[in-house]
């Protein structure tokens, strides 16, 4: 009976000590300089990088708030609106993509407004307006009407 109360003496001894190193290197860890420096650097890292990200974002949204600009007068709709085709691609929804980049729809749109001209041109006004810097047109605002 001795001999198991001297393991359990000995087990719970190493147990509080383990116990009691543990705390104290814990304790010392987190205390430790260069410990908190590497923290507070990973921390900086992280904050810089989700600034950066942020940063990217708020660019995008505020590129995206800005109006394509199109060189050229309403009656050349012709040459413009190839241009307008790239230069509206990001503005129009999902499902519209597509066809703005398809060539045939694009030729047909093109063929159309030259044979129509009055229509087109009335149709275009309302999304486009002169631009103050001279003859390039840009987008309306308001680009819901589409």
């Amino acid at each position: 009976m001795e001999a198991t109360t001297i393991n359990m003496i000995i087990a719970l001894s190493i147990v509080v000590l383990g116990g009691f190193i543990g705390l104290k290197w814990v304790k010392y860890r987190a205390l430790d300089a260069n410990y908190v420096k590497q923290k507070v650097k990973v921390y900086e890292d992280l904050a810089a990088e989700y600034k950066q990200e942020m940063q990217h974002w708020k660019g995008k949204f505020n590129q995206s708030k800005q109006a394509p600009q199109i060189d050229g007068e309403l009656g050349e709709l012709g040459e413009i609106l190839p241009n307008l085709f790239t230069e509206f691609s990001p503005f129009v929804p999902n499902w519209l993509k597509p066809l703005l980049n398809n060539r045939d729809v694009q030729s047909w749109l093109i063929k159309y407004a030259k044979e129509n001209p009055d229509k087109a041109s009335e149709w275009f006004g309302k999304i486009l307006r002169k631009n103050d810097k001279g003859s390039s047109y840009q987008s309306a605002p308001n680009l819901q009407s589409l």
